[in-house]
This record gives structure tokens, C-alpha cells and sequence, in this order.
């Protein structure tokens, strides 16, 4: 593929403000964007962030010493599978690392402010982060409504009450906005931004961080078919993501998305086996695999959904046939 100078004063020869979205985003990673250092800042940004966890996780281990579940399970099986509410919350917060990698990365090897990779203006869009949260409500009911339709099993209630959930509702949202953000930040920010900055075509800037955020979640199921689902359905989330940024020229809408199918993930619904403590109904995963087909079409559809004129996001740019579609001309 082409490689775009760095040094190029915009994406098509254009002042910053008559880019579109999506290229006024990009510009502010242009006078430093070297692959070089996107390879360095990515080994950075993982450093920092098995640095905090290793912080996080052994705070975890002075302050729960014996702690167990009644199966005689130990404070450090506990966290590794989620197996309390005080252990998902400390998972959840290892992800915070992710905001002071990113952060680290940008201003020591591209000296770019922080809060140009989330936005040109520099700052959260929060109503693109609303209509993100709405988006994924509709899928996820959608998703729901579909599966009970078919005559799948309905999940178990959990062994969770209300009074407990309504208590770790509140940090528990709180830790999944850190840490979806997270991930958006390094994966449909900062990597995203600098690749687009580099390369012309979407299937280097838009494929490869959707396929590398998929992989990465690989590990989160528990037999392979599982985690090959698991992976595909991420990819084709992290597809939409992108897809939102390239229409709205801002991180604001993924993290809106991200976050709100989180929040559902870790209160709402869940599986069986792992990660459980926090949800009101539980799904084997054999259950979930029967699910899987009508997940995967709602995914293509929402993906399909956000690329057309229909989607609540700015209409000139997905298909328009100009440069302006691309990261540079």
C-alpha cells in the first residue's frame, strides 16, 4: 500500500477546516506519524498497562488475603475469574493503565495532546456518546428479542439481589466506562488515528485495529468454538466503532458504544462459567452458541446500519467517491 508523508500539511492540500470529520481527526497525528514510532508507543502503552495491573492486582492481594468463596476457592482464583463483585471491580480497574499508556505514548513520542485522539476540539462529545449507548440499547434488544422469538432458553436469575446489585451498580458503571474507553482509546484511537495518518486504504487503518481487537478477546472464551465466536463478534463490533468514527471525525460515539454494551455485559446479562458475580441473569455458553447466528446478523446489520444515510451521523461523507474518504489523497 501507499505511505503518505508525514509532513503533509492536510489530507488534500485543504486549511484543517474545510477537511471533513474524519480527516480533521486524523490531522492532528500527521507531523509526527512515523510507523516506527506507532510500533514503539503500542510496546509502551502495553508496558504501562501490565505495570498497573501488576499494581492492581497486588493491592488486590494485601487487601483480600483470605478471602474465599464457600467452594474453597482462594482470593487469587477469585480474581481470575470475576468470581466476586470486589474481584470483577479490580479486573475492570487494570484497564485504567490503558489511559496512562495512550497518554505517555502521545505526548513523549509525538508531543500530541492527549484529547486530540478522542476529538479535534479536544474534548468528549457527549452527545455522540449518547446516541452511541442508544444504538447498542436498540441491538440489544433487538438481539434479545430475536433469540426468545427462536425458542431459546431464557437465562437464570442469578444469585445476586437487587439490594446488592443496586449497590455495585453505580462504581460498576463507573469502572466500565474507564475501561472500554481504554481499549477505544489504544485501539480505535490512537492506533486508528495514527495509521490513517500514514496509510490511504481503510483495510490498514479500518480492518487491521478491528482485527487486532478481536484477537485480543480471544482469550475470553472458554472452549475454542466459543472463542471463535467470541473473537468474530468483536470484529465485527470493532468494525462498527471504527465506522463511527470515520463518519463523526471523533472517539466519542465508540466510547458510547463500547461502554453501553459493557455495562450490559457486566450487569445485566452474562454467562455461566466465568465473570458471573455481577449480573442479574446468567446464560450457559451452550446456550449462547445457539444465539450465535442471530448475534452475527445483528452485528452485519448495525454495521450495515451505521455506513448508510439512515444512521443518526453526519450524511456527506460514507458515500461520497472524493479523497476525502480516505485518510490523505
Amino acid at each position: 500500500m501507499t505511505e503518505i508523508a508525514a509532513d503533509r500539511p492536510s489530507a488534500a492540500g485543504e486549511s484543517v477546516a474545510e477537511l471533513q470529520p474524519f480527516e480533521r481527526w486524523v490531522e492532528a497525528a500527521r507531523p509526527k506519524a512515523r510507523l516506527w514510532r506507532t510500533v514503539l508507543s503500542v510496546i509502551i502503552v502495553i508496558a504501562v498497562w501490565m505495570m498497573w495491573t501488576t499494581a492492581v492486582l497486588f493491592a488486590y492481594a494485601l487487601g483480600v488475603p483470605r478471602w474465599g468463596n464457600s467452594d474453597g476457592r482462594g482470593a487469587v482464583e477469585n480474581l481470575m475469574n470475576g468470581a466476586t463483585p470486589l474481584a470483577t471491580m479490580t479486573l475492570l480497574a487494570s484497564f485504567i493503565g490503558l489511559w496512562f499508556g495512550v497518554w505517555l505514548a502521545m505526548r513523549v513520542l509525538h508531543g500530541q495532546r492527549f484529547w486530540t485522539v478522542v476529538s479535534p476540539e479536544r474534548k468528549m462529545r457527549w452527545r455522540e456518546f449518547g446516541v452511541g449507548v442508544a444504538v447498542i440499547a436498540v441491538y440489544t434488544t433487538l438481539n434479545l428479542t430475536f433469540s426468545f422469538a427462536a425458542g431459546l432458553p431464557l437465562g437464570q436469575r442469578s444469585g445476586l439481589s437487587l439490594a446488592e446489585w443496586a449497590v455495585i451498580a453505580v462504581p460498576i458503571c463507573v469502572l466500565v466506562f474507564l475501561q472500554a474507553s481504554g481499549e477505544e482509546l489504544l485501539f480505535r484511537g490512537y492506533i486508528t488515528q495514527q495509521l490513517a495518518a500514514r496509510f490511504r486504504h481503510p483495510l490498514i487503518w479500518g480492518f487491521l485495529p478491528s482485527i487486532l481487537f478481536g484477537l485480543f478477546h480471544y482469550s475470553n472464551g472458554t472452549f475454542p468454538e466459543y472463542s471463535a465466536y467470541y473473537t468474530v463478534a468483536t470484529t465485527l463490533f470493532a468494525l462498527a466503532a471504527t465506522v463511527s468514527i470515520w463518519r463523526t471525525g471523533s472517539l466519542s460515539m465508540a466510547m458510547g458504544m463500547h461502554t453501553a454494551n459493557n455495562v450490559g455485559s457486566f450487569l445485566i446479562t452474562g454467562t455461566d462459567d466465568s465473570m458471573n458475580a455481577t449480573q442479574l441473569w446468567l446464560w450457559s455458553t451452550d446456550d449462547l452458541m445457539k444465539a450465535a447466528p442471530y448475534d452475527m446478523a445483528l452485528l452485519t446489520l448495525l454495521l450495515v446500519f451505521l455506513l448508510s444515510p439512515w444512521a443518526p451521523l453526519p450524511k456527506r461523507q460514507p458515500f461520497a467517491l472524493r479523497n476525502e474518504t480516505r485518510a490523505a489523497p
